[in-house]
């Protein structure tokens, strides 16, 4: 567990925004205004130009990104079209031609755009809604949440970079039980249980891992 205090955003900040998207017509296509988005920075959560503008920002920051194809939902592809079978989909005997709907894959779901309809398959656009085209980000970075609700943290994660530099207090577990805790660079520095250092070892090299762990 551990609490953040953003200063400036950086790599590994937990940052939390809202923001409005605007289309090249001007269009309102999305907004986050009843709910705030949350994301580690640095680890592409959000698309490249969002992440972009807001690396060295401030708690409290309003400002405004314009994201251009190649940081954002990427080119976009003539006649990329697949037929699907319609049970990728949720509830696909509401789907009509024209609607954005989502398709399920290995890695979680995509937004595709529904081309034509037919009696067990769908033939649906690849390209996401908002590809080839340049948007406009509207942000506000929300000031220090943590404090107005006194929050803290937790986090769990393999990545032992990441729990470096982010983590001020740490929960070693294997197999359900708790190997090591403390203080994140006591653990770093000095862990003491055998399985602490093999996964130290692991992850760094040996020189980052303090003098302790070179002697």
């Amino acid at each position: 567990m551990f609490l953040i205090n953003v200063v400036e955003i950086k790599k590994n900040t937990v940052v939390s925004f809202k923001y409005s998207l605007i289309n090249e017509d001007g269009t309102l296509v999305g907004d986050t205004e009843t709910q705030e988005t949350t994301i580690l920075q640095g680890h592409r959560n959000v698309v490249q130009g969002v992440e972009k503008g807001l690396a060295g920002r401030k708690a409290g920051d309003q400002f405004v990104v314009e994201v251009p194809p190649e940081e954002g939902y990427g080119p976009r592809r003539e006649d990329w079209t697949q037929r699907v079978s319609k049970k990728y989909f949720v509830k696909p005997n509401l789907l009509k031609a024209g609607m954005v709907t989502h398709l399920r894959i290995d890695s979680g779901v995509r937004p595709v755009t529904v081309v034509k309809i037919g009696g067990k398959v769908i033939d649906v656009d690849l390209n996401h809604p908002h590809a080839g085209q340049t948007l406009r980000f509207d942000i506000e970075i929300l000031r220090d949440v943590q404090k107005k609700y006194d929050l803290i943290y937790l986090f769990i994660s393999h990545d032992l970079k990441v729990v470096k530099a982010l983590a001020h207090h740490i929960v070693v577990m294997k197999e359900g039980l708790v190997i090591e805790q403390g203080e994140a660079a006591s653990i770093f520095d000095n862990p003491q249980d055998i399985y602490t250092k093999e996964l130290l070892n692991a992850a760094f090299m040996p020189e980052t891992l303090g003098e302790s762990q070179s002697n």
